[in-house]
């Protein structure tokens, strides 16, 4: 009766041995607590709760004035859009002429003006819109240390 008390022990701690081995290779969400597999997550989270915008900047998170900046950005894009398509029908081709013949030429000067009209409200929008969004994480993290 020794030995099955003491091979019934062995096989107790080998079977505790293997079931914490087990438990600790079982990595859960830190927000949903889904069982994640080997490589998937970063962070301890979840592809779902990583791609969620459950968790992201909402309308609700942000001021009045990050909202006015976003608007300000959004009509900032649109407006360098229309004003890059008005500028690609008006200035790409001028009109040359030589006595009573005339002719229309490429504008490689309106050309430019086009493409930089274009970028820089690309830019302005990406810029004004990082500006609300930082500005919306800086106060959200200021607020999760008091």
């Amino acid at each position: 009766t020794y030995d099955i008390a003491w091979n019934l022990a062995i096989l107790q701690q080998n079977t505790f041995n293997y079931l914490v081995l087990f438990m600790e290779s079982i990595i859960s969400c830190k927000r949903c607590g889904k069982t994640l597999q080997n490589d998937e997550g970063v962070n301890g989270l979840c592809d779902e709760c990583l791609t969620s915008s459950k968790y992201k900047n909402t309308d609700d998170n942000m001021t009045n004035t990050e909202r006015a900046l976003q608007v300000i950005a959004v009509i900032t894009l649109v407006v360098g859009i229309i004003c890059s398509i008005y500028f690609a029908f008006n200035l790409t081709m001028k009109e040359v002429s030589y006595g009573y013949l005339s002719h229309k030429e490429f504008s490689v000067e309106g050309f430019a003006i086009t493409i930089a009209t274009l970028l820089f409200s690309i830019c302005t929008f990406a810029l004004l819109f990082c500006f609300a969004e930082i500005s919306a994480n800086i106060r959200k993290i200021a607020n999760k240390d008091r």
